[in-house]
């Protein structure tokens, strides 16, 4: 939960509440928009049902059409958003991410954008590989160089990798197996942020009833997050084939001026050497795990030539470590290379139900946070949908776990057993 004052906590919780927004587009100047020149604001929030997840939003804004001018327009820029509400007198905002316009659309009076995340999705050109490190520290390595950004990590599980590689083919990809590897979810707030995706310690309780948190009545969906409930996570390694043929061309146009060839490997691989079947003339190779580019030239003054050429280094491949079982669903990640990392990790996420309801909204409630829901259970919320429109009120989703009721509870090394037997939580 992002952190407020104490008096915003009661003010949000208020009968009667004073919603407020701003958004500040981040140019070389920055722009604050204030609420009189806000429309409203469609918040879609929402993390993967999984072990960790990259956060994935969706922001849907209506300003009045003179908020920009027509220079501030279509520029490329990010954008955060804040929303709160008055607390004696003032304004307290939170910031609920910082998003990049994916759309944009102007009328006479209204001027519409759409944001989405700002993790880039952009095809992954670098290579970085490590030995005997940290699997937090490869991840501040990586988003370094990835993104040219800091990253600030939490309590997430770590542990010590044999090797590593940017493995994925993408960003975005990449990021999602960080976050699984370490049982967190990332998210772009106002800075990119890796902490625990699991159930915690309850941030609120929201019950049902009369200005109450909770609107309108609650209850299970009929979907299971799982049919299966014998799922176990193995530690994988990296393994390599040396010598092995990356990619093959055959025919391959080539003129005195040098023509850009695009290729691309179907597993991640270390590229050592180009084998040409005839002498050709290449400049500005570029490459990553997964393909490259090169600019392939005939040597010949205005001759036109058809060259065949392969790509030779060594192929890297992801393992999972684990006995063959049928009955089993293994969960497997590159990035989980340790025993203790697998022993440390927690599937109670796999083994609870979806549960959603309609109410008011506090805006400094995150993704990944553990609320109680009155006379229910705990739930781990998973989505956010609201929207802003001079107030805050949309459906909060989540995986719920039950409240149980036992004769005898203790807590004994990091879990819970009731009545002398294991459970996911008293």
């Amino acid at each position: 939960m992002i952190t407020t004052t104490e008096a915003f906590k009661q003010a949000i919780k208020a009968n009667v509440v004073k919603a407020r927004a701003r958004v500040v587009f981040n140019y070389a100047t920055p722009l604050t928009i204030g609420q009189e020149k806000i429309i409203n604001i469609n918040v879609m929030q929402r993390g993967e049902i999984a072990l960790g997840c990259l956060q994935d939003d969706k922001i849907n804004l209506e300003l009045k059409a003179d908020a920009l001018t027509s220079e501030q327009y279509g520029q490329e820029v990010t954008v955060k958003v804040y929303l709160g509400c008055v607390v004696n007198s003032v304004n307290e905002f939170v910031c609920i991410g910082t998003f990049k316009p994916t759309r944009w659309q102007k009328s006479d009076y209204i001027l519409s954008l759409e944001l989405g995340s700002n993790i880039p999705t952009k095809n992954i050109a670098e290579i970085l590989a490590a030995q005997n490190m940290l699997l937090s520290e490869y991840i501040v390595s990586a988003i370094s160089k990835l993104m040219g950004e800091t990253i600030t990590i939490g309590s997430i599980v770590d542990g010590t990798l044999d090797s590593a590689y940017l493995y994925y083919k993408t960003v975005k990809e990449q990021l999602k197996a960080f976050a699984f590897a370490t049982g967190g979810i990332i998210r772009y707030r106002e800075n990119l942020e890796l902490v625990p995706y699991k159930f915690g310690t309850s941030v609120a309780t929201y019950k049902e009833g009369p200005n109450e948190m909770i609107l309108d009545k609650s209850g299970n969906s009929t979907d299971l997050v799982t049919t299966k409930t014998n799922y176990r996570l193995v530690r994988s390694v990296f393994t390599k084939e040396e010598d092995t043929t990356l990619y093959s061309a055959t025919n391959v146009r080539a003129t005195e001026d040098y023509i850009p060839y695009e290729f691309s490997f179907n597993s991640p691989g270390l590229v050592k050497y180009f084998n040409f079947k005839k002498y050709s003339y290449f400049s500005a190779l570029k490459y990553g795990l997964f393909g490259g580019s090169i600019s392939l030239g005939s040597g010949y003054g205005d001759v036109t030539s058809y060259i065949d050429f392969s790509i030779v280094g060594t192929k890297i491949l992801s393992t999972a470590i684990a006995t063959v079982d049928d009955t089993v669903t293994y969960l497997s990640n590159p990035y989980i290379q340790a025993s203790s990392q697998v022993n440390a990790h927690s599937l109670d996420i796999y083994n609870g139900e979806k549960y959603s309801f309609k109410g008011r909204i506090d805006p400094s409630l995150q993704i990944g946070d553990t609320i109680t829901i009155y006379d229910v259970g705990d739930m781990l919320v998973t989505s956010l949908n609201y929207k802003f429109d001079g107030g805050l009120t949309g459906t909060i989703e989540g995986i719920l776990i039950e409240q149980n009721t036992y004769d005898y509870v203790e807590y004994l090394d990091g879990t819970w057993y009731a009545n002398g037997t294991k459970v996911l939580r008293a």
